[in-house]
């Protein structure tokens, strides 16, 4: 080789190693803005995942409030109906209070209504025996007033009383004790009623009947003394009659015959079903 070539030969290795670095630089920065945009890629993709979790967490916050709202909002509920529990409770007791005093107050009216049902009876009672006895108190005036206008007669003699018990009666006293033990026994839940005597029985008749109506030994008690004496069961209407014939009445020492030879004692709001199942076969009906 000669020394013109030697410049040569260098000249063209230093222009094919700067072609070689200027290729290899060349390769080196089209990989480097690769990655750079491969990493500008991924860092907006990054970016884009950190936008939408803090969008989720803040939509979690969000919820989180709300949850919190309600639930605050629930247990404000709550306590509300609690209280309105307590009040509804409270009234509730109170209602039941109220009930069984209307419960009680309706026994009291029905009591009323009994007694005023038998003050009833016993007005009645009392009207007709004071009727009967001013109707007798006129007949005896007008007797007094005829006796006085006519000269005195001879008195005619008296006809003979009816013999108070009929052949063919019942008149076994041990029969007739048990008879009034048990009339007397139905009587008690009807005021003061009872029978003192009973002197005969036959068929639903009763003979020689005393009956005392009041309390014995009290000014005020009545006694009706009677022939005959036949009781009668209302049972629809809770009502006994004690009809009684031919007799008289006794009241504060004063004595009277029944009007027409009639009288019945009536009792009402009596509990018929028990003289029915008594056993006594005595009874008619009204």
């Amino acid at each position: 080789m000669t020394g013109t070539d030697r410049p040569s030969l260098v000249l063209g290795l230093l222009l094919t190693a700067a072609l070689v670095i200027g290729g290899m630089w060349f390769v080196l920065d089209r990989r480097a803005e690769r990655d750079e945009e491969r990493v500008r890629a991924q860092a907006e993709v990054f970016e884009r995942v950190l936008a939408g979790k803090d969008a989720d967490l803040a939509a979690a916050a969000e919820r989180n409030r709300a949850i919190t709202a309600e639930l605050s909002a629930a247990r404000t509920r709550e306590g509300e109906l609690d209280a309105r529990v307590v009040r509804l409770a409270a009234r509730v007791e109170a209602l039941v209070a109220e009930c069984a005093g209307l419960r009680a107050s309706q026994a009291d009216f029905d009591e009323l209504k009994a007694d005023r049902a038998r003050a009833a009876g016993d007005v009645g009672r009392l009207e007709d025996e004071l009727a009967n006895a001013r109707r007798e108190l006129r007949k005896a005036r007008e007797d007094l007033a005829a006796a006085l206008e006519k000269p005195p007669e001879e008195a005619a003699p008296a006809e003979p009383e009816p013999e108070p018990v009929p052949a063919g009666a019942v008149t076994d006293a041990r029969e007739l004790e048990r008879v009034r033990t048990v009339l007397n026994g139905l009587l008690a839940g009807s005021g003061d009623v009872r029978f003192v005597k009973i002197g005969g029985l036959r068929g639903k008749t009763l003979y020689g009947v005393e009956i005392s109506e009041g309390v014995v030994g009290v000014r005020g008690t009545k006694t009706f003394e009677a022939r005959e004496a036949r009781i009668a069961i209302d049972a629809a209407g809770r009502r006994v009659e004690i009809r009684l014939v031919d007799g008289t009445i006794t009241y504060s020492d004063s004595r009277a015959r029944f009007r027409g030879d009639r009288y019945v004692l009536s009792l009402t709001d009596v509990a018929t079903e028990t003289w029915v199942r008594s056993g006594l076969t005595i009874f008619g009906t009204i």
